[in-house]
C-alpha cells in the first residue's frame, strides 16, 4: 500500500512586495487584485494590488508572485455534506 506524501507548503512575502509560494497545487484563477491557488494546505487566497505571477511551475508546486499585498487568507475546510446534515 502506498502512502502519498503531502508537499511541503511555506509562503515567504519579502516586504509586502514579492513572494515565493510552495506546495502549490494550482493556480485557480489570478488578477491584479487577488490570485486564487490551492496548495497542500488548502485553498489560499490573496488579495492586494498590481498582483502579477511572475513564474509557477505545477511540476514542483512554485509560485513567484509581485504586486502589494494587503490580505493574504487560507478557506476553512469544509465538512463533508453527510456529516454537515447528521453530524
Amino acid at each position: 500500500m502506498e502512502t502519498k506524501i503531502k508537499p511541503k507548503h511555506n509562503v515567504t512575502l519579502e516586504s509586502r512586495r514579492r513572494a515565493l509560494v510552495t506546495g502549490v497545487e494550482k493556480v485557480v484563477d489570478a488578477s491584479p487584485s487577488v490570485i486564487n491557488t490551492v496548495t497542500s494546505e488548502g485553498a489560499l487566497s490573496v488579495r492586494g494590488s498590481g498582483l502579477k505571477i511572475v513564474s509557477f511551475s505545477e511540476a514542483d508546486g512554485t509560485l513567484t508572485f509581485e504586486g502589494t499585498v494587503d490580505r493574504m487568507e487560507y478557506a476553512a475546510a469544509k465538512k463533508p455534506l453527510l456529516r454537515r446534515l447528521f453530524g
